[in-house]
């Protein structure tokens, strides 16, 4: 068994879900026993217990399947909870002062941990403060490697005067 950060990437009606390692863009399915008063929603970052797909045929797409969610800051714990009201201030703070981020740099200067600070950066962008861009690594991904995040698009170009 692994344990593994995951953004919910779709919840379907019937009570199962999916999810996406934001390093690698592997997907993981989560069954409706695991979902089922997890309280999460499309966006949420939150760690996972994981084994490989059992079901073999589906391996290749979906590389995981959750035993369990752990939701609010992780398996750890090791980080101090703040608010989510201060760590949003926090994160536009440090989003503002740079030309853009990736969810594991505002982590590290925030001294939070990445399911934190990509969850406070979600509510950012959902709130119309910040922006983002998804990185993938494969042309075939379906699910973004990474995210970065930044106060205008224009922050994600290098344009020279000319």
């Amino acid at each position: 068994m692994d344990t593994i950060d995951i953004a919910i990437s779709y919840v379907h009606e019937k009570g199962y879900g999916f999810g996406v390692v934001p390093d690698t863009g592997e997907q993981c399915f989560i069954p409706p026993h695991v979902l089922d008063g997890a309280g999460v929603e499309r966006g949420d970052v939150v760690s996972a217990h994981v084994v490989t797909n059992p079901n073999e045929d589906q391996r290749q797409n979906t590389r995981w399947c959750a035993l369990n969610l752990v939701t609010g800051g992780g398996i750890s714990g090791s980080y101090p909870a703040l608010p989510a009201s201060e760590l949003d201030e926090q994160v536009l703070v440090e989003v503002k002062l740079s030309a853009y981020l990736s969810t594991g740099e505002i982590a590290q200067a925030l001294g939070v941990d990445t399911t934190a600070a990509h969850n406070s950066a979600a509510r950012l962008f959902a709130a119309n403060k910040i922006v983002k861009a998804e990185v993938y690594s494969k042309p075939d991904q379906s699910r973004a490697s990474f995210v970065l995040w930044a106060k205008a698009v224009s922050d994600f170009l290098d344009v020279d005067d000319r």
